[in-house]
């Protein structure tokens, strides 16, 4: 398991093949969080579960990207905020990321 606390209410949980963010994800987050680990994984991140994000920006969803590029089909996200859901849309990502 790995874990990268940010902040008190800003985190990266990493349980097996599933990926848990909280908080507000911005470029900083996403900077350490690959940092502190993902960049380093054996085995690719299939899953990320969005419930607990607060805010979060488009370099979260190029996180979500980075991740899916590890992968031959596509990655499942779980509660993605509305306002990367636009972005997906708008950039017409849609058969890159299982939104569920």
């Amino acid at each position: 398991m790995l874990v990268v606390n940010l902040s008190e209410d800003t985190a990266a949980v990493l349980e097996g093949e599933v990926l848990r963010l909280s908080g507000q994800v911005d470029a900083g987050v996403v900077t350490r969080v690959y940092d502190q680990g993902l960049k380093n994984l054996s085995a690719p991140v299939t899953e990320v579960d969005c419930h607990s994000l607060k805010g979060a920006d488009s370099t979260c969803l190029a996180l979500l990207l980075h991740l899916q590029s590890r992968l031959s089909k596509p990655l499942k996200v779980v509660g993605l905020p509305d306002e990367l859901r636009v972005l997906v849309d708008l950039y017409g990502l849609q058969d890159l990321l299982e939104l569920a």
